[in-house]
């Protein structure tokens, strides 16, 4: 498969930190580059430099206060997200890394030896944001009638569902793709549900994130070409497009990767459908913006596989936008 590369606006900078499950995070807090003694540095004090990165994506965190506890010393990370701040070797002990929006980082257990220049690179956590799984919605169609029995449990906690989920669902399911609840007799055009979750992230294959960046000037061409090779009908991807389309279009480029079926059913949420469907593809799209002060990315495109409608058949679609940057100004 080809590797696409993707070059937005500024200086090309994506070095991915890569946990052995696949999922971009960082190893440690902070890591100790280099501690040597240099001779150009005033007696009576050390200099600690290194850059501060997302611990998400590695992208550089601009604006990020870097300073000691002990004094009121402190300086800012560049768009590079580097730093270099001169302290006091007998008094300032202990060092901080925060910026609004991110986990503060402390280094307390390290010996700042006078005379030092101590390299760091550092790794920061956004706070915990739970992220909304949003509009998951669960279209059912049999070729003949038939009474299912609808079960969902998400990675989360649920926010909202409709109709009102009682344990689950137990629907009336005709060729026409309309949904008759039992309990209320009413039809619905999908079973929707809304949870939240803290444990979205973009997965990652080796090296390499699959997935797409694209301009989203080609929002509309780029999900009706990728929904289509997925398997949705008409319906469904008007469903899809006109919710998602507006979302995508907040930034003028977004990172886009699909979280389909076994993927699905691990990551997002557990389906239990009684009886068994003939047919089931879930889609899941997670996207971010990308601002253009934020430049590139390597992604290999995704693929997917077939998907063929037969007797009873199931699709379910839903996504979620996750933080990658800090996009305060």
């Amino acid at each position: 498969m080809k590797k696409l590369h993707f070059l937005a606006i500024g200086l090309l900078i994506f070095n991915l930190s890569f946990g052995e499950d696949g999922i971009i995070n960082p190893n440690t807090d902070y890591t100790v580059v280099s501690d040597v003694v240099d001779k150009k540095i005033k007696k009576g004090t050390f200099v600690i430099q290194g850059e501060v990165r997302m611990f998400s994506s590695n992208f550089p965190l601009e604006k990020c206060k870097v300073g000691s506890l002990q004094s009121e010393t402190s300086t800012l990370t560049n768009k590079e997200g580097q730093f270099m701040l001169t302290l006091n070797s007998a008094t300032d002990s202990t060092i901080y890394i925060y910026q609004d929006g991110w986990e503060e980082i402390t280094i307390t257990d390290y010996n700042f030896v006078d005379r030092h220049r101590i390299t760091i690179k550092a790794y920061a956590n956004q706070e915990v944001n739970n992220h909304v799984k949003r509009k998951p919605v669960i279209y059912l169609y049999s070729e003949t009638e038939l009474t299912a029995s609808v079960k969902i449990n998400p990675m989360g906690e649920f926010t909202f569902t409709y109709p009102t989920y009682n344990e689950g669902w137990e629907v009336v399911v005709n060729s026409s793709g309309t949904i008759r609840e039992k309990a209320t007799n009413k039809n619905y055009p999908y079973l929707f549900w809304e949870a939240k979750s803290s444990n979205l992230f973009y997965q990652t294959v080796g090296n390499t994130i699959p997935g797409f960046v694209i301009n989203t000037d080609s929002t509309i061409q780029f999900l009706e070409n990728t929904l289509t090779l997925l398997g949705l009908n008409a319906t469904e991807m008007t469903d899809f497009i006109t919710f998602w389309g507006p979302i995508i279009e907040h930034d003028n480029f977004a990172l886009i990767q699909f979280v389909v079926d076994d993927a699905y059913e691990s990551r997002i949420a557990q389906l239990d459908i009684s009886p068994k469907p003939d047919a089931v593809r879930r889609v899941y799209i997670l996207c971010s913006p990308i601002p253009d002060s934020v430049v590139g990315m390597d992604v290999v495109p995704q693929s997917f596989t077939n998907f063929e409608r037969k007797g009873f058949t199931v699709v379910e679609w839903g996504g979620s936008e996750i933080d990658l940057t800090n996009l305060k100004p």
